[in-house]
């Protein structure tokens, strides 16, 4: 086992998904829905602006949770 590689490994910066990105798949989990719905709604123009890398879509988390509050509607009809 190579001790010096771990260490360096260690140290290095974690990538962007540490950088305040979400991939669509941990969004899909969270959201309790499919990634191919998810999908479908991205299509549409549904989802917040993500981005591509590949097969790979990531949402900027800042993005995800000003899309989530402008879909939260409130429950109480004011009427008593």
């Amino acid at each position: 086992m190579d001790d010096n590689n771990s260490t360096a490994a260690a140290s290095q910066p974690r990538g962007l998904l540490d950088e305040g990105l979400i991939s669509e798949a941990d969004l899909a989990e969270r959201l309790g829905w499919t990634r191919d719905w998810l999908g479908k709604r991205r299509r549409r123009g549904e989802m917040p602006d993500h981005i591509k890398q590949g097969r790979t879509i990531l949402y900027p988390r800042p993005a995800v949770e000003t899309w989530l509050r402008a879909g939260l509607h409130s429950t109480d009809s004011g009427v008593a």
